[in-house]
């Protein structure tokens, strides 16, 4: 019965006359129906994109044929139904005039072919349905279809019920369009900012002024956004965002199941959804913990246990993601005195193994042989590393080391490479990223004196062997608030505040870059993370503390 379907399409549009040359060709050589319904809609789309609103009007012939096309299967799947009815019933009768085990047996099996057969059918009506009213919307001639079982929206849409009886295509977050072309968020300096949404439901209960925010991508369809609360004790809260019909939905903010305060939080995902994050339990000196987690479908939080890291903590802890579910916790240790023998300072690094039931702490490592402090940390692949630090020597402010998964054991190169600031300048906040090429992206800010305006920097290394400084930028000379790198799609994004607002510089490499302002007022906390295909995460805090979250596009710069 679908080729009956099928043939009444092509007598159909035998008869109907104007823009039937397409369907004839295809539908002569026997192609699948949802392959015509597919070529056209394309066909059409690109009509419409080359036409002036006023010239689409005039093709008339379009609203004709789509009209006929509607009406064609509304008539031809009742006819069906009405056919489908009475081979029933014939059947039935049938059935009942014979006693016999093997006619009942080849009766019963015609009866479950036919139904088969009309399921068929109707599907192939359902799709000229849904053909007829997605590019009626789309070319405008209706507003919306009355549920989203009839519309088809484009690459990067998703449709959304608004009301009984009204359905209608709506880009995903960080595209822009009527959502049938759909098009990334261009990334210009002058482009009016995206529309920022809080990172809280509208029914939130809970008093919250954020600080030391991070946020992380588990998957397409989750994002986790941690901080600190000032309002209640410095106790450290998570926020879930679920993709529902390509926009992000907040959850309720949820405690971390440990009782201490939670301060500079640091963030990471792994696989089957979970993530692990680390914190310290006190402005200065503080207690480091690992603490790891999981989202299940609901969008809600199953904490799977805490490890303790290290003692007397006073900066961010770093970790990263490694091959096997396995991470790297990079921190500032120190080695007591013990009778005649002198203390030392290192910096550290521990194993931990992500397990369904947990985390697991295993070994100690050393990547320096001194005091670090601003301690960051970006993944170059599943094995490999960077890490960036602030040693204790004079005159030094930023160095870099190789790291490496090796079996079960962290390997960290001793060849450094000290990398050249701006003379006279003091390196304040800095993070780094890295990205496919082998390239790290490290962006910081720097001040000749306190009280003076900072400067934003970007820096790009070759974390080759040797690593090798390739060139510094300046990007801006009035920076203010905090500052943040992450990869997203083999590029390397920075965000800083910038003179009059936020801004996002996305590079894929030295001579390779562009700029988007993010919003047009100062912000606080900002910080970023990556979807997996591309677009950026954006949160950011206001003058209050609320929360804020952006979606950018997957850009490519220029």
């Amino acid at each position: 019965k679908s080729g009956w379907a099928f043939r009444r399409l092509q007598l159909f549009l035998l008869s109907s006359g104007e823009l039937t040359g397409h369907f004839l060709c295809l539908s002569a050589a026997m192609t699948p129906l949802s392959k015509v319904i597919t070529l056209c809609f394309s066909s059409c789309l690109a009509l419409r994109s080359g036409l002036s609103e006023s010239a689409r009007d005039n093709v008339y012939y379009i609203d004709q044929l789509l009209h006929k096309l509607h009406n064609f299967a509304v008539q031809g799947n009742e006819q069906s139904q009405q056919e489908h009815l009475a081979e029933s019933k014939r059947l039935q009768s049938a059935r009942l005039k014979y006693d016999t085990t093997a006619a009942s047996s080849a009766m019963e099996a015609a009866i479950s072919a036919s139904g088969k057969s009309m399921a068929t059918t109707t599907d192939s009506y359902k799709t000229v349905l849904r053909f007829t009213t997605s590019l009626a919307m789309a070319l405008g001639h209706i507003e919306a279809a009355p549920s989203c079982d009839l519309v088809k929206c484009g690459k990067n849409g998703d449709c959304v019920q608004t009301g009984p009886g009204q359905a209608v295509c709506q880009c995903s977050d960080g595209f822009k369009g009527d959502g049938f072309s759909c098009r990334a968020l261009e990334l210009t300096e002058n482009s009016p900012p995206p529309d920022a949404y809080p990172v809280l439901p509208a029914n939130n209960q809970i008093p919250v002024r954020a600080a030391d925010v991070r946020a992380i991508m588990l998957d397409n369809d989750f994002a986790l956004v941690a901080f600190r609360n000032t309002l209640d004790s410095d106790t450290g809260y998570a926020v879930i965002g679920k993709m529902i019909d390509g926009h992000l939905h907040w959850t309720a903010p949820q405690k971390l199941p440990s009782s201490n305060p939670a301060y500079a939080p640091s963030l990471v995902a792994c696989s089957k959804r979970r993530f692990a994050l680390t914190f310290r339990t006190a402005g200065t000196a503080g207690e480091g913990y690992l603490l790891a987690g999981k989202v299940n479908d609901d969008g809600e939080i199953e904490w799977l246990g805490q490890q303790h890291v290290a003692r007397n903590q006073n900066q961010r802890m770093a970790v990263v993601p490694l091959k096997g579910d396995r991470l790297a916790v990079l921190f500032s240790g120190s080695v007591p005195a013990v009778g005649t023998q002198p203390g030392e300072d290192f910096g550290g690094a521990r194993m931990a193994q992500m397990m369904d039931d947990g985390i697991h702490i295993a070994g100690t490592w050393w990547f320096a042989n001194s005091a670090v402090s601003r301690i960051n940390a970006a993944p170059l692949n599943n094995t490999h590393f960077v890490v960036s630090f602030k040693p204790s020597e004079a005159g030094a402010e930023a160095r870099f080391v190789l790291g490496e998964l090796v079996d079960q054991d962290l390997y960290f190169n001793p060849n450094s490479l000290d990398l050249s600031t701006p003379e006279g300048f003091t390196v304040l906040e800095r993070d780094i990223a890295g990205t496919h090429s082998g390239e790290v992206m490290y962006a910081y800010k720097a001040a000749a004196a306190p009280k003076t305006p900072q400067q934003v920097h970007l820096s790009f290394v070759s974390a080759g062997e040797p690593m090798v400084q390739l060139s510094t930028q300046t990007i801006s000379t009035e920076a203010t608030s905090s500052i943040d790198a992450f990869e997203a799609a083999g590029q390397s994004v920075v965000l800083f505040q910038g003179p009059t607002g936020p801004m996002a510089r996305r590079c894929s490499g030295a001579d390779a870059c562009t700029d988007m302002r993010l919003a047009n007022q100062p912000v606080f906390n900002l910080v970023g993370t990556a979807f997996e295909d591309g677009r950026a995460l954006v949160v950011f805090t206001d003058g209050q503390g609320i929360p804020f979250s952006v979606v950018l596009g997957g850009s490519n710069p220029k």
